[in-house]
Order: C-alpha cells, then sequence, then structure tokens
C-alpha cells in the first residue's frame, strides 16, 4: 500500500487517481503529524523501552512506499522523515515538492528521503518512482524540471 501525505486534498486525489489507474492500494493522509500514529496503528508496532531513541520493534511494513509533502500546514515533511527513520521505519520515503532545487535535495537526502518527486508531476514520473521503490533501487532520485533523474 502507498501512503499519500499531502495537505493539499486535490495531490491527495490526484495521486490516488493515478495509483488506482495502476491498480496500486493507498491510503491518503491530510498531514504528516498523523503518518507515524497511523504507521504504529496498521503494523500493531510499539516502541521498545531501551533507553535513548526510541525504536519500533519488529515493525512488518505498513506501507510499501511513502509520499511525502515537504510544506504542510502542521508539519514539516522533513522532520516527518527523521523522525521516521529514527523511530525505524525502512520502508523507502519519497518527498513530494515543488522545492526541487540542488540545496533543498541534500536537505531531503539528510533527512532520510529515499528520492524527491518534484511538483507538478505526471503519472508516468509517479510510476517511475513507484517502480524504483519496488525494486528496491537505493539510489537517490530526484526530478528536476522533466523527466531528470539525478545522483547528488
Amino acid at each position: 500500500m502507498v501512503a499519500i501525505v499531502d495537505d493539499e486534498s486535490i495531490i491527495r486525489k490526484t495521486t490516488a487517481r493515478f495509483l488506482k489507474r495502476m491498480n496500486l492500494a493507498c491510503e491518503t493522509i491530510a498531514d504528516g503529524s498523523l503518518l507515524l500514529p497511523r504507521f504504529l496503528q496498521l503494523t500493531h508496532a510499539s516502541f521498545s523501552e531501551e533507553p535513548g531513541a526510541p525504536t519500533l520493534v519488529h515493525p512488518p511494513p505498513a506501507f510499501t512506499v511513502i509520499l511525502l509533502d515537504i510544506v504542510m500546514r502542521s508539519s514539516n515533511g522533513a522532520a516527518v522523515c527523521r523522525c521516521l527513520r529514527e523511530a525505524g521505519v525502512t520502508v523507502p520515503i519519497y518527498a513530494m515538492t515543488a522545492n526541487s532545487d540542488s540545496a533543498s535535495q541534500v536537505v531531503y537526502r539528510e533527512s532520510g528521503f529515499s528520492g524527491m518527486l518534484g511538483k507538478p508531476f505526471t503519472k508516468e514520473d509517479l510510476a517511475d518512482v513507484l517502480r524504483r521503490a519496488m525494486e528496491g533501487n537505493t539510489e537517490w532520485s530526484g526530478k528536476l524540471g522533466t523527466d531528470a533523474i539525478v545522483d547528488l
């Protein structure tokens, strides 16, 4: 299942429609602050009691891919991604954003994103990101302008 996390309903609806046409299940989430609680709910995971940073105990993947907006009303996607990675979430997480300059991409990589899907994007752009994620391709990917894959 693909998680679509964006505060703009039109982005959630359009992306969900693209995924439906690809015969892929998805769940839409209106803000990044709701993502980790939903992930925990779907996996029935819990946090370890070990001292230090909280880590998930045996989390089966609730989502196969997470598409996460960066600028949302109540949360920042980079901070949400960092929190998910620190909690032990290992599924591919892609930044969905119009902020695709080189400096921003460095921040996304440092935050733990697997790649970037630049807005606006096409069904083909989305399919490419999902293909890379499903193949386990861990090489950073991002879209600059028209369908360019960049390695930083």
